[in-house]
């Protein structure tokens, strides 16, 4: 019998309150003829109970179970137990819409250059479902374009083709947070990198994701994988403003989707934006976010107010964004 054209790889770490979900959404998915490798990381919640029953549930799971090893070792573990052609990722914590893997696969089997296969995503919170949903570049010159500033594909949507995976060595250790994006860079001579227009998976956002010193190595090891160099060789200014990109990213991301306690908790974190060089530029930057939750907790004077004090702190950086909004 043939193998199933595409493996879905599924690492999981203490995940239990969300993956039933995360499992069910694959197994239910319109695409039937597919591999399911879950590798349990050394959870010591209840995720390896719940991963047998799932087992038990559908014979399409391969279910290996050990201790910790950490997410790079084991997706590469995961890439060699994976038999199909192509190999979809998804996330313990994430809902996999029931289209999901046969339109991608029926794209990259159209275009034969296509290495890597993203989708537009929408968010869970707390609560369900928001409103908020990200629609990425979906052209190869524009994603492979925009790699260069920063990562447009989202890491639990993609679809790779395994033998470009094998090529660059899969995942690399050094960029840890950042091990996603440091693979788009190397997998863009290979061929092209694109984007679904459709959403085809359910973006959680939870507590659990963010912390100060997961945000700080996250943007340490962005800016070092753009420059393809170690974290102990990025320049200063390069890994401030890298700094100040990704913490303000995430604490806009939790304002649209309604955690405004936790937003709060980021802006006022003084470590995250202690960047030397760039003094203004994060004191503007902090205006600015805190002008967004005034204004989503109904404050529009005081929100005016943190508008017009983030302009005076760097009038500079002002204008750059204006002009950017314009384009």
């Amino acid at each position: 019998m043939p193998e199933p054209p595409v493996s879905v790889l599924l690492p999981v770490f203490n995940a239990a309150e969300f993956l039933p979900a995360a499992v069910a959404s694959i197994t239910a998915q319109s695409l039937t003829e597919i591999q399911i490798v879950i590798i349990n990381d050394g959870s010591t919640d209840a995720s390896a109970d719940i991963l047998r029953n799932c087992a038990r549930q559908d014979s399409r799971i391969e279910l290996h179970q050990r201790p910790n090893r950490g997410l790079v070792a084991t997706l590469n573990e995961g890439i060699g137990l994976c038999h199909g052609e192509f190999i979809a990722r998804m996330d313990a914590d994430d809902i996999s819409l029931p289209l999901r893997l046969e339109k991608q696969l029926n794209h990259m089997r159209a275009h034969p250059r296509t290495v890597a296969l993203g989708t537009a995503i929408e968010y869970l919170g707390p609560d369900g479902l928001t409103a908020v949903r990200t629609f990425p570049l979906q052209q190869s010159a524009a994603v492979k374009h925009e790699l260069q500033r920063r990562n447009c594909i989202s890491h639990p949507t993609v679809m790779i083709r395994k033998t470009a995976l094998q090529t660059v060595g899969g995942y690399r250790p050094q960029y840890p947070h950042a091990e996603d994006y440091d693979l788009w860079l190397r997998l863009r001579p290979l061929g092209d990198i694109e984007n679904l227009p459709d959403v085809h998976l359910q973006y959680r956002i939870h507590g659990n994701q963010i912390s100060a010193k997961h945000l700080w190595l996250q943007a340490l090891s962005v800016a070092a994988a753009r420059l393809n160099i170690t974290l102990n060789q990025l320049p200063a200014v390069a890994a401030e403003e890298s700094i100040l990109d990704t913490v303000t990213g995430w604490a806009a991301l939790l304002i649209k989707t309604g955690q405004i306690d936790a937003a709060c908790d980021l802006i006022a974190d003084e470590n995250l934006f202690y960047v030397p060089t760039l003094r203004r530029q994060a004191s503007a930057r902090r205006h600015w976010l805190d002008a967004r939750l005034r204004w989503a907790t109904h404050r529009p004077v005081s929100a005016a107010a943190a508008t017009v004090m983030g302009f005076l702190r760097d009038p500079a950086l002002a204008v750059e964004l204006i002009v950017r909004l314009l384009k």
